[in-house]
């Protein structure tokens, strides 16, 4: 978000200042694995909690297709630009007419841009910045994120709570909450012809297990969970 080279400079700031600790506690096993090249102290990692409500009616095939949605910001390094034109690109490859329409919720930096090159095409819809994703994911089948890096992102794990399979790029923490093929697909960043071959792929020959895989992971980071992690970290 800040750039490559305040963001160099804000990581070593930030490196710096966490030498001053006892220890580290992080939101993901990969920026855990960040401060563990650094420093040579404690770090923890404790996961960002997710509400885990009761899973939505199956919906992966219906007479009105298939759909996406992408929560979150719209920033250079979420990269939602490729997530729309991976999208474009499967509709033109989709033989069996089943993809419907990706819906972008969110602001940001890039909204502008986005909204300008894309907003013209029926099947991509933009509800800018919402209170509450949940009508949003509750009314979808699929989860979309194109990011260039990545934490534990809520934004995923809100998904999965609802059963909703991911297809993301293999980056940060997203590999911990999703295993290829498993609750979602993994697809490398910057690639919008391996996204749109994924987006196939996963309306194809998505198992439905995929819908209970998801929602089973992500009970791991139910409040209760997290909440009794911090607790015995504090003891």
């Amino acid at each position: 978000e800040f750039g490559r080279l305040r963001g160099k400079l804000f990581s070593s700031i930030l490196l710096h200042s966490a030498k001053k600790f006892d220890s580290i506690i992080t939101v993901s096993n990969s920026v855990k694995d960040l401060f563990n090249q650094n420093n040579k102290i404690e770090t923890y990692a404790i996961c960002n909690g997710v509400t885990v409500d009761p899973i939505k009616p199956d919906m992966l095939f219906t007479e009105n297709g298939v759909s996406f949605v992408y929560t979150g910001s719209i920033s250079n390094r979420k990269r939602v630009g490729v997530a729309c034109q991976a999208f474009c690109n499967a509709k033109a490859i989709d033989t069996h007419n089943k993809l419907n329409s990706l819906t972008v919720v969110g602001d940001g930096p890039n909204y502008a841009a986005i909204l300008k090159e894309y907003s013209h095409l029926p099947y991509i819809k933009f509800a800018g910045r919402v209170s509450d994703v949940r009508p949003f994911l509750r009314n979808t089948h699929f989860f979309i994120s194109a990011s260039a890096s990545e934490g534990l992102p809520n934004s995923v794990m809100e998904a999965m709570a609802l059963g909703i399979p991911i297809v993301s790029t293999n980056v940060g923490g997203i590999p911990f909450l999703i295993d290829d093929k498993k609750e979602g697909v993994l697809v490398n960043k910057n690639d919008s012809d391996q996204m749109s071959e994924a987006i196939i792929d996963i309306i194809e020959n998505s198992p439905k297990e995929m819908i209970a895989n998801a929602r089973k992971k992500v009970e791991n980071f139910s409040w209760k969970n997290v909440r009794n992690k911090w607790i015995n970290l504090l003891k």
